[in-house]
């Protein structure tokens, strides 16, 4: 769990990773302030983080995901209200990766699929 002091008494935000890949799924998230570690999830397995928004609206949190047989891909998986042009914008980000790309809080996101840098 990271926690910012900003706003102390403000509710969390958080990303949950659900891995529906059928194999193991490595998980690497960050922030500019913040390397949350190396996480290994096998099929099904949940992995979470609770944090608060800072007083800009800039919070910025990725994720570096591998997998046997996908290419790399570098996913952003919370983007702060100065970012409302996200096209999954959410307070508690709930992400699925699948074999066929990535889905946002119930949302295919047809633009971010294996490879790249979305």
């Amino acid at each position: 769990m990271v926690a910012m002091a900003y706003f102390p008494y403000a509710a969390a935000d958080g990303v949950t990773i659900v891995n529906q890949l059928g194999e193991d799924l490595v998980v690497h998230c960050a922030s500019a302030n913040d390397d949350l570690g190396v996480q290994t999830l096998v099929n099904l397995q949940e992995y979470g983080f609770r944090f608060r928004e800072n007083i800009w609206g800039s919070t910025l949190f990725w994720c570096d995901f591998t997998a046997n047989g996908y290419p790399p891909h570098r996913q952003d998986v919370y983007k702060g209200d100065r970012y409302l042009a996200n096209t999954c914008w959410c307070t508690s980000c709930n992400w699925v990766v699948s074999p066929n790309g990535f889905i946002c809080n119930g949302q295919q996101q047809p633009s971010w699929t294996w490879g790249g840098t979305n």
